[in-house]
């Protein structure tokens, strides 16, 4: 008996979201200003990818400290690695591996991914 391997297309959507709850910290004389987190690439508005593909969602962002990047569900909960379906990256990207037709992931492969970046000066 052949089974065969189905591809298709599923839409993950990403929202990059940005508050307004940058603080100015006064530095001492001679010292660089610390500066809030700036999205330098954000993640795209919506991504297609197939199961044999996957897809690696970038979010990079700087700032004075270097910001951390997390990623949030669309109810603000932290995206937790799923070993062999999806990985926070140690870069901040997230990765979605590839997957088989029937492995297909509503939770994973249909989701609001929001990037979070954030220092002691801000959040976007």
């Amino acid at each position: 008996m052949h089974v065969a391997t189905m591809s298709f297309s599923v839409w993950l959507r990403t929202w990059a979201f940005i508050t307004a709850q940058h603080t100015v910290l006064s530095s001492g004389a001679g010292g660089s200003s610390p500066a809030g987190p700036v999205l330098v690439e954000p993640p795209p508005g919506l991504l297609t990818f197939t199961n044999t593909s996957g897809a690696v969602l970038g979010c990079l962002a700087r700032g004075d400290p270097p910001p951390q990047v997390t990623w949030l569900n669309l109810d603000h909960s932290p995206v937790n690695n799923i070993p062999g379906v999806r990985e926070v990256l140690t870069n901040g990207s997230l990765m979605i591996w590839p997957f088989s037709g029937t492995d297909y992931r509503q939770d994973v492969h249909a989701a609001v991914y929001q990037c979070r970046a954030a220092n002691p000066t801000g959040v976007v």
